[in-house]
């Protein structure tokens, strides 16, 4: 028998006005922090890439020098490998040949211009592209390794001691000149949170600060390199810092790094292709890797912490809410009576590190909560209203331990949650554990306290699970690995799961989705590996046996993209919406209820993450996505079942 836990509940607070705190202007504006010089082609492209053809402003900070792990390191590698990266980017940015200029070099005849950009107590190598004076390579130099001169690396000072780090000498002289500099664990974070300001940065993409142990990458640290968790976790404070004082509305992005080896392969052949030909310009500058180093990541671009599809839902009142995590905590957009958008409003964070996935629902009595994950514990925590109108924070724990140096807690691998509600109104949240496998708490009564975290076994279970309610008031819960999907159901309303032995064998390049028919009929979405086609897998009849899985768009384009589709019910008939390959967002509709879907239609735009989708009061769809600068857009379906143009909100 579970004890009954209460959740803790932390005060109860009252909205901050609409947000007016950021020092820089929303204009979309990329930064890349990562620790070394490939780790952007390798593990955040195509999404660099297509930020760069959609031309927003883009930058990416270096932390080492990427020197190597050998004995002794050679600054001529060192300089080769950033020549590397020039080459690389000069290609996403267009230069296709050196006829213009010589793509690696700065300097006369090269297409760069170097520059020494002091600040805040550090110095780095900034590289702008002089066709481009948008696009940015910074390099701080700092050692990735200790070598014979027993430096400090970034993994080390990172993890508290030695508490200072010095950088490579890059100008040759030991005694003069600005190199090497020194940093302490806080003045590196410090600088790097300075870059970000002078870059004006909306969205950080950074690295993977707690790789999953259980993906094991032969030769690798963890499955990682342990310069690319010390990265991603310095990233994560300098964020948190210049969030607080420039810009709360930024947004941060993780990325699985060398694990996504042995994921399956997430991306379309044009968008391979592409990937291999930028890492291509960059291989023959690498001396160390060289051949065919770097086609084991080519196939794949994972999230770390995907932010999903649920973050909008209805009130009691049937008005559409939207929640999204920023740098600067928790933000809401709501529609008012008139059915137009109001906010942001700022919910804060409490003074926890939030993650970007997030998961809402209404409890019995109408009551909104959102739940979401702690970056710095992997704990559970919630933001719910309460009856006198205000809204207060909830923690739900974790269900394994939280405990352990540097990024070796086992719950920091648990993963965002997903909710819904027994037919009885009782809330019933589920997470990826960090044994791979499905947890799950429940409310004891409709709108009260929780029960403890109760184990429903499963393993290789990757990123958060996919439940759905049923026609009949049941619940469903699906929950992606590498080799198949694996699925639970409740067989009567406020049952117990049961695990499903003989669900169809199908494998998931993405997160899942479902959605109802018009008949109850489930549909479960995903993307197809190798190709990035989005497919179903849908009931017979409800309650009953599962058919297919079927192609949304056999035989055409399927738009590529990466990312589980949003799903709605609108009229009777289910529309789909996925991030494409040109990192906006298009749809597919059925023909009518319970019929195939349709082409897909290309909306256009540039997100983070993926789209969501809701029903307003009326009963009508509306997609949103946030914007790069950290703006909601929305598109309300029409009549006539076009969609409006997008509109900016906040």
């Amino acid at each position: 028998m579970v004890a009954v836990v209460a959740a803790a509940l932390i005060g109860i607070q009252g909205l901050s006005a609409p947000n007016a705190s950021a020092v820089i202007p929303l204009i979309p504006s990329f930064v890349q922090v990562v620790a070394h010089q490939d780790d952007d082609l390798l593990f955040m492209n195509p999404d660099v890439s297509g930020g760069i053809k959609a031309g927003v402003d883009t930058t990416t900070i270096y932390l080492t020098a990427g020197e190597g792990g050998e004995k002794t390191y050679s600054l001529d590698y060192v300089r080769d490998r950033q020549a590397g990266v020039r080459a690389a980017y000069a290609r996403m940015a267009g230069l296709t040949d050196d006829n213009e200029c010589r793509r690696d070099q700065a300097g006369p005849g090269g297409c760069w211009t170097l520059t020494e950009r002091s600040m805040s107590g550090g110095i780095a190598e900034e590289f702008t592209l002089d066709t481009w004076t948008g696009l940015k390579l910074v390099f701080l130099n700092l050692p990735e390794a200790s070598h014979t001169d027993d430096l400090v690396t970034l993994a080390e000072v990172e993890n508290g001691w030695p508490p200072a780090i010095k950088t490579l000498d890059m100008d040759g002289d030991p005694n003069s000149g600005a190199w090497p500099h020194e940093y302490t664990r806080s003045s590196l974070v410090g600088f790097t949170s300075a870059l970000l300001y002078w870059y004006g940065a909306t969205t950080v993409r950074a690295q993977d600060s707690a790789p999953d142990m259980q993906l094991s990458v032969p030769g690798k640290w963890h499955g990682d390199h342990e310069a690319h968790v010390a990265a991603s976790r310095l990233a994560d404070e300098a964020v948190r810092d210049y969030g607080r004082v420039a810009n709360e509305r930024v947004l941060l992005e993780h990325y699985r790094d060398y694990n996504i080896e042995v994921m399956p392969p997430n991306l379309a052949q044009p968008e391979r292709d592409e990937k291999d030909d930028i890492f291509a310009e960059y291989r023959p500058h690498d001396s160390v890797t060289g051949g065919t180093y770097g086609t084991e990541w080519t196939g794949a671009e994972y999230s770390r912490a995907p932010r999903g599809t649920k973050w909008v839902a209805r009130d009691g009142n049937m008005l559409l809410h939207a929640f999204v995590v920023t740098g600067g905590g928790l933000f809401e957009w709501f529609q008012d009576n008139a059915l137009n958008w109001q906010g942001p409003y700022a919910h804060g964070d409490n003074g926890w590190a939030l993650d970007a996935g997030l998961s809402l629902h209404n409890n019995a009595d109408g009551r909104m909560e959102v739940f979401l994950r702690r970056r710095d514990t992997g704990e559970i925590v919630t933001r719910f209203q309460s009856a006198g109108g205000g809204w207060g924070w909830g923690e739900l724990g974790s269900p394994n331990e939280v405990s352990g140096p540097w990024a070796n807690s086992p719950s920091l691998r648990v993963s965002s949650p997903v909710v819904s509600s027994n037919a009885d109104g009782r809330l019933q949240v589920f997470v990826r554990n960090a044994g791979g496998g499905i947890s799950t708490r429940w409310q004891a009564a409709p709108n009260g306290s929780w029960n403890g975290w109760t184990d429903m076994l499963g393993s290789d279970v990757q990123g958060p699970p996919e439940v759905v309610k049923t026609y009949n008031g049941r619940m469903e819960l699906f929950a992606p690995t590498r080799g198949r999907v694996l699925h639970w159901y409740q067989p009567a309303p406020n049952a117990p799961f049961v695990s499903d032995a003989n669900f169809p064998n199908i494998t998931a390049a993405s997160g899942l989705s479902t959605g109802l028919n018009a008949s109850g009929r489930i549909e479960l979405t995903y993307r197809r590996p190798n190709d990035a086609h989005t497919m179903t897998l849908y009931q017979a009849q409800p309650d009953g046996g599962w058919l297919g899985p079927g192609d949304f768009s056999p035989g055409a384009d399927a738009h590529g993209g990466v990312g589980e589709p949003a799903m709605v019910t609108s009229h009777g008939r289910m529309v789909a919406a996925i991030r494409n390959r040109g990192g906006g967002v298009s749809f597919s509709r059925q023909a009518a209820p319970d019929q195939p879907f349709g082409a897909w239609t290309d909306r256009g735009g540039l997100l983070v993450g993926v789209p969501a989708a809701g029903l307003d009061r009326d009963g009508n769809i509306v997609m949103l996505s946030i914007s790069p600068s950290g703006l909601l857009y929305v598109s309300g379906e029409r009549a006539d079942g076009s969609f409006s143009s997008w509109t900016s909100h906040g």
